[in-house]
C-alpha cells in the first residue's frame, strides 16, 4: 500500500510563502499538496471551478519531472503576466524538488504552444500528444 499524506504541512508552508508575492493571493484560497510514494501533487486554487473566474495551478513531480497538469488565470486578469508569475512560482519549487525538467501539453484557448515557447518549452521529438518540456 502507498503512503499517502494529504496537506504536507512543510510543502503547504513553502508554497504559502512563495504564493504570498502573488497579485492574485488570498488567504481564503485553497494550497494542497499530497504524498503518493514519489509523487508529489500540488495545487492553488480559488475554489471558483467555472470560466470566467476560476485561478488554479496544478501540477504533479515524479521522477525528478515537473508535471504542468493545469494553469487558469481568470479571464478578467489576463495579459497582465499574472500566469507567467504564477508559473515562475511553481518552476522554482520544481526546482528545490530537484527537478531537471518540466512537461506540459499545450491545451486551451488561451496558452498555446507560443506562449510555452516564450518560457523556454520546446517540442518533445516525435510525440504524437504534442508535449513540451524545458529543462531546468
Amino acid at each position: 500500500m502507498l503512503d499517502v499524506i494529504q496537506n504536507d504541512p512543510a510543502v503547504c508552508e513553502l508554497l504559502e510563502r512563495r504564493l504570498k508575492d502573488f497579485p492574485l493571493y488570498k488567504s481564503g484560497h485553497e494550497i494542497r499538496s499530497k504524498r503518493r510514494g514519489r509523487k508529489l501533487f500540488l495545487s492553488y486554487s480559488n475554489n471558483i471551478f467555472h470560466r470566467p473566474n476560476s485561478l488554479d495551478i496544478s501540477v504533479q513531480i515524479s521522477n525528478e519531472v515537473c508535471y504542468i497538469l493545469s494553469i487558469e488565470i481568470p479571464e478578467d486578469q489576463r495579459g497582465r503576466g499574472y500566469g507567467t508569475q504564477l508559473y515562475t512560482i511553481f518552476e522554482a519549487i520544481a526546482m528545490e524538488q530537484n527537478c531537471r525538467k518540466m512537461q506540459t501539453t499545450p491545451s486551451g484557448d488561451v496558452i498555446d504552444s507560443k506562449w510555452w515557447e516564450h518560457r523556454g518549452f520546446i517540442p518533445i521529438p516525435n510525440n504524437k500528444d504534442e508535449e513540451y518540456e524545458k529543462l531546468l
